[in-house]
C-alpha cells in the first residue's frame, strides 16, 4: 500500500498544492475586506443589506448578531468557500479512482502487484491527506489575516473550530467521492457531478433552514457546523458531528466493499 500511496501523492502533488494555495489566498484576501465592512459607519449599511429576513445570511442559518464579530464573518465566508472545498474533496475522491479505469494509469501494478482493497485505501489516504493539507492552509491563512487586523480581538478557540469545520465538510464530500468513484469507475464528468452534488446539498440546506425542516438539514453538510451554533454551544453539535463521522465512514467503507468485491481471486 505504501508504494501506491507514494505514487498517488507524487502524481497529485501539483493539484493538491494548487488547491491549498488557491483557498489560502482566497480567504487571506477576502477576510480583511469583509472585516473592514464591519467597522465605522458602513456597518449599519452592511447589516441592512445582508441581515434581512430573506438575506443569504438567514437562508444558510447564520446569526446576524454574531456576524458582526471577526469570527462570525470568518464563519460567513467559510460557508460559501465550503462550496469549492466540497467540490475539491468530492472531485479528488471520485477522480482518483475513476482515472485508472478511464486512462489505464495504474503503473504501480507493474512492479508491485496488490489487491484492489490495498489500492483503494492508499487512494483514500491520499484524498484525506490532500484535503487536510488544503484545510490547514485555509485555516492558517485565515488566522494570519485575523491577527494581521490588530484593531479586532477574536475568540481563538472558536476560530479554530470554524476552520476545522471546513475540513470536516470537505471530508464528508470526499467520502461521497470515493463511493462514486468505486461505484461508477467509468464516470467521465467527475468535476461536473461533484459540482452538482455540492450545489444541490447547499440548496437543500438553505431550503430546510427557511422552512424550519430540521430533518432535511442532515442531507446538507453545510448545516452541520454553523458558526453561530459553535459560538452558542462552545463546540460542535454532537448529533451533527456523529452524523458527519458516520457519513465519512459509511461512504468510504461502502466504496472499499465495492472495490474488494472486484478483486480477482485465484483457487489454491
Amino acid at each position: 500500500m505504501g508504494t501506491v500511496l507514494r505514487s498517488e501523492l507524487r502524481q497529485h502533488r501539483g493539484y493538491l498544492l494548487a488547491w491549498a494555495l488557491s483557498m489560502a489566498f482566497a480567504i487571506w484576501v477576502l477576510l480583511p475586506i469583509y472585516n473592514g465592512f464591519l467597522t465605522g459607519s458602513s456597518q449599519a449599511n452592511v447589516l441592512d443589506t445582508i441581515g434581512g429576513p430573506s438575506s443569504p445570511v438567514a437562508a444558510i442559518g447564520l446569526s446576524v448578531e454574531h456576524l458582526v464579530t471577526p469570527v462570525g464573518m470568518f464563519g460567513f465566508l467559510t460557508i460559501f468557500l465550503m462550496l469549492p472545498l466540497g467540490i475539491h474533496g468530492m472531485h479528488l475522491g471520485s477522480t482518483i479512482l475513476a482515472k485508472d479505469y478511464r486512462e489505464h494509469t495504474a503503473e504501480f501494478l507493474l512492479t508491485t502487484p496488490v489487491g484492489r482493497s490495498a489500492v483503494f485505501w492508499a487512494k483514500a489516504l491520499t484524498v484525506w491527506i490532500g484535503t487536510t493539507i488544503t484545510g490547514v492552509a485555509y485555516g492558517l491563512a485565515a488566522y494570519a489575516a485575523e491577527i494581521g487586523d490588530k484593531g479586532q480581538a477574536f475568540d481563538h478557540r472558536e476560530f479554530w473550530l470554524v476552520a476545522g469545520s471546513a475540513v470536516l465538510v470537505t471530508w464528508v464530500f470526499a467520502g461521497v467521492g470515493l463511493f462514486v468513484g468505486a461505484r461508477w469507475p467509468n464516470l467521465r464528468s467527475t468535476l461536473l457531478v461533484s459540482a452538482f452534488v455540492v450545489f444541490v446539498s447547499l440548496c437543500i440546506g438553505s431550503f430546510a433552514t427557511i422552512m424550519h425542516w430540521r430533518i432535511l438539514t442532515y442531507l446538507s453538510p453545510f448545516q452541520f457546523f454553523l458558526d453561530s451554533e459553535i459560538a452558542r454551544r462552545g463546540g460542535y453539535e454532537p448529533g451533527y458531528l456523529i452524523w458527519a463521522i458516520l457519513l465519512i465512514l459509511g461512504f468510504t467503507l461502502a466504496g472499499a466493499f465495492i472495490q474488494r468485491r472486484a478483486d480477482v481471486r485465484f483457487a489454491d
